[in-house]
């Protein structure tokens, strides 16, 4: 696909993250938006020259005139904001520390396991584990999770 390609049958809206039809084509009405919803994921995809693309990558192309080199991440974790502004790149590694805790978190804090009457904090950097002790409250341990996040991944960091 080409820039102007995409141009010409698509518009983005930056302040908004929404991408509209701007030329006619089957089925569509220009105007309308692009693109729908995947069940699975929630993200917006919109098919383009037959193939099927994730709106926040094709605003990252729209607006850069190159694809990205790595994954686009939202910073505020909603995929379904792609609001210019939202969006950055990210290495896989990035793009997880940036994600909400999961449902299956018992404790609902990121990095932080209870074994006994104690926490224990620990991060994967690199491709490694990597302990950062056990505490004596889910907050001392927390806070040693977020620390240590910080000064590893910066701004992606929760």
């Amino acid at each position: 696909m080409n820039h102007s390609d995409l141009i010409a049958a698509l518009n983005y809206d930056p302040s908004t993250g929404v991408f509209t039809w701007a030329a006619p084509r089957k089925k569509v009405v220009v105007g309308s938006r692009a693109g729908t919803v995947r069940k699975s994921d929630g993200r917006r995809i919109i098919c383009f020259n037959k193939e099927w693309h994730l709106d926040s990558r094709l605003a990252w192309f729209y607006m850069t005139g190159k694809w990205p080199e790595k994954t686009v991440d939202h910073r505020d974790r909603d995929v379904s904001n792609c609001k210019w502004e939202n969006l950055r790149q990210a290495t896989r590694a990035e793009q997880i520390v940036n994600q909400k805790v999961k449902s299956t978190n018992k404790l609902g804090v990121k990095g932080v396991s209870k074994r006994g009457n104690r926490y224990t904090a620990e991060i994967c950097f690199e491709g490694k584990r990597k302990s950062l002790g056990s505490f004596a409250t889910l907050e001392e341990a927390s806070k040693a999770y977020r620390d240590e996040a910080k000064a590893l991944y910066g701004e992606f960091s929760i």
